[in-house]
């Protein structure tokens, strides 16, 4: 043991030395160079080198490349040291900057037509949008390299490109098309003998006849894929092979062979250290252990599977987890855990970034529990009304008895048996006074379990709301139309005006009303977060407002209004600016008039501007739903745009 720990050391020590050799050459090399451009890829190719062993350095030679390559307008190498940041990034799981440089890098290549530049971006592109659930994206920019690999006679790299493109239609569940390309890619790679590209194309199939239940094809398809690749060296997907061909043994309920191969994964993955091998690995060892009734080993595996979930920021698994290991700990008993684990479940899976293609089932469930509710509503209520009828006899009874009770009083003086009556009247009165009040906790219990399931009604509506806007981002997700994603977006962005008014509802005391001012700045900040990432524009957001609640027949068509008027000013007020400001605001103006008021400090409107003739969906949105709401629109254009509604006959709570 001793001798394999110290040859090891010695391998890492001579590797270290090699590395370290190699970049004191490209040092050498970098200070007799001349030529800016030579510098700049002896940098960026330093950066790489180093990248492995020490991540500051290498970011250090990346940055110094770029900076070189601006300083001298060397608008190709600009590319490539944006390009090798986007890829440094890409590994060390920094999403938004890897995204920002490809971008960048993107740019440089188009402004210098340099189209086998651009095919390199696209490939870092597509894989930042796969990471991110965009597949539809990731598509469009691999059939734009699919184009140029073909026009240049690269059948490998079109090989390539036709197996990722096939990924993510997968992922989308379009099987057929999918098969289709794995087909055209698997001719390719057979043709030109690339081996390993054959094993790839046998496990990315493995996987949809696994999804379509053929599960003993896809084995057989998993078992040439590791053969292939275990003749080759060092295979990044090896552990991956091994991971699923074991879940698929899970599923054929043959948990000594899964185990043999989640091991063999598990062991490779920490050689390596392939953080995400290792933690799919320890997640499907906590399936395996769950489904044997041995939920210890289960709960076990899954806490080491989430610590690296969470490190390697891998959303959908750290959902995954959360439901499983929620069962692990169930099968123990220990339900405060259970309960811990579930709850995370139900948060993760609530969030937008993380539906998934079975959400239409979920809708029509949701759907279907909202209408048992409001079911259970009527009734409950209808049991409210008969308890009100019984509470009014009792109460008539009550009078009778009061009556009965003072003529008792008017013949106590006469006779002894008129003064026992009286007695005994006031113990019947005791006893429906006491009937009375016991009456009157089932009322108000009631009407307590009236205002839970009204709240649950706006908690489920605003849930569906939800659904619609993430059936609506899947679909932008399959169209390549600027028109359409625009569209769909400005959908989602009305969607979400409505369901921020719901949920406000059921998270108030006073469920038929909200507070504007709070409402306004949670809209605004949701519309800032969307323009304000994607222009990079600085935006001074001000709402102003008394203390003036709405109901909801007022709150959605002014809320739908804001939404429009603020995206309106994000798009096209601050065109050609780093910066500006928003207003809103809503005040009292009369007897029952209110006046919203939202303005911008841009470059204002068009000189042949009329509102009435206005073409986009919004304005039409903002013309109709002020005459809906009897108002008056007036607009300005003076420092900026200014548009200004007062509402007629509206009563509020101020």
């Amino acid at each position: 043991m001793i001798k394999k720990t110290c040859l090891l050391l010695f391998a890492v020590l001579v590797a270290s030395g090699y590395l370290q050799a190699q970049t004191d050459s490209l040092q050498q090399l970098f200070q007799a160079a001349k030529e800016p451009g030579v510098k700049v890829s002896l940098l960026i190719t330093m950066g790489q080198q180093s990248a492995e062993t020490d991540s500051s350095a290498a970011l250090n030679y990346l940055n110094r490349a770029l900076e070189l390559a601006k300083d001298h307008n060397l608008t190709k190498e600009r590319g490539d040291a944006n390009l090798a940041l986007g890829k440094f990034n890409y590994e060390h799981f920094s999403y938004d900057s890897a995204k920002k440089y490809v971008d960048a890098s993107l740019a440089a290549y188009r402004e210098s037509q340099d189209k086998e530049g651009i095919a390199r971006a696209n490939l870092q592109l597509s894989e930042l949008y796969e990471e991110q659930d965009r597949s539809a994206e990731a598509i469009k920019v691999l059939f734009e390299n699919l184009s140029y690999y073909e026009s240049i006679n690269d059948s490998l790299e079109a090989g390539k490109v036709l197996n990722r493109i096939a990924n993510s239609q997968n992922y989308l569940g379009y099987h057929d098309d999918a098969i289709l390309h794995y087909t055209r890619a698997m001719d390719i790679f057979e043709s030109i003998g690339y081996q390993r590209g054959v094993a790839v194309v046998l496990s990315n199939m493995a996987i949809i006849y696994g999804e379509e239940g053929d599960t003993r094809k896809s084995v057989k398809n998993y078992l040439k894929t590791i053969a292939i690749y275990e003749g080759l060296d060092n295979e990044p997907n090896l552990p991956s092979a091994y991971n699923n061909i074991g879940n698929d043994y899970t599923d054929l309920k043959m948990p000594d062979s899964a185990l043999y191969y989640f091991n063999k994964s598990l062991a490779l993955s920490k050689t390596r250290g392939d953080l995400r091998s290792m933690a799919f690995s320890y997640f499907h060892m906590n399936s395996l252990y769950n489904s044997i009734d041995m939920p210890e080993k289960g709960a076990y595996y899954g806490n080491k599977s989430l610590e690296l979930a969470e490190k390697i920021n891998n959303h959908q698994l750290r959902i995954n987890l959360s439901h499983s290991l929620s069962e692990s700990y169930e099968k123990l008993g220990d339900y405060k855990q259970a309960l811990r684990y579930h709850k995370q479940y139900q948060q993760l899976e609530d969030s937008v970034y993380n539906i998934e293609n079975s959400q239409v089932i979920h809708d029509m469930q949701a759907k279907y529990e909202t209408e048992k509710k409001e079911k259970e509503l009527v009734l409950k209520q209808a049991d409210i009304d008969r308890q009100q009828v019984l509470l009014t006899q009792e109460a008539r009874l009550r009078s009778v008895l009061i009556g009965g009770m003072v003529i008792v009083l008017l013949l106590a003086g006469l006779i002894y048996r008129g003064e026992r009556a009286k007695t005994k009247a006031y113990n019947q009165l005791s006893i429906q006074n006491q009937e009375i009040e016991t009456k009157n906790k089932l009322i108000e219990s009631a009407l307590a379990e009236k205002e839970s399931l009204l709240k649950e009604i706006h908690h489920r509506v605003k849930n569906n709301l939800q659904v619609i806007s993430s059936i609506l981002n899947m679909q932008s997700r399959s169209t390549a139309s600027p028109e359409m994603l625009t569209a769909i977006q400005e959908g989602q962005s009305r969607v979400k005006a409505m369901a921020l008014i719901h949920q406000k509802l059921y998270q108030t005391e006073k469920l038929s009303e909200i507070d504007f001012k709070e409402y306004a700045e949670e809209l605004t900040d949701h519309l800032s977060s969307i323009f304000e990432s994607s222009t990079g524009e600085s935006i001074v957001k001000t709402v102003t407002s008394p203390d003036i609640k709405l109901d909801i027949d007022m709150a959605i068509p002014l809320g739908l209004i804001l939404n429009e008027l603020i995206s309106n000013a994000y798009k096209y007020a601050f065109e050609g600016k780093t910066g500006g400001a928003i207003s809103v605001e809503l005040k009292r103006v009369g007897e029952d008039q209110l006046q919203l008021e939202v303005a911008d400090n841009g470059k204002g409107l068009p000189a042949d501007f009329n509102l009435e003739k206005a073409k986009s969906l919004g304005l039409k949105l903002v013309n109709i739903l002020t005459r809906q709401l009897n108002g008056q629109l007036t607009v300005q254009s003076i420092g900026g745009a200014r548009f200004s509604i007062v509402i007629q006959n509206m009563k509020v709570s101020v």
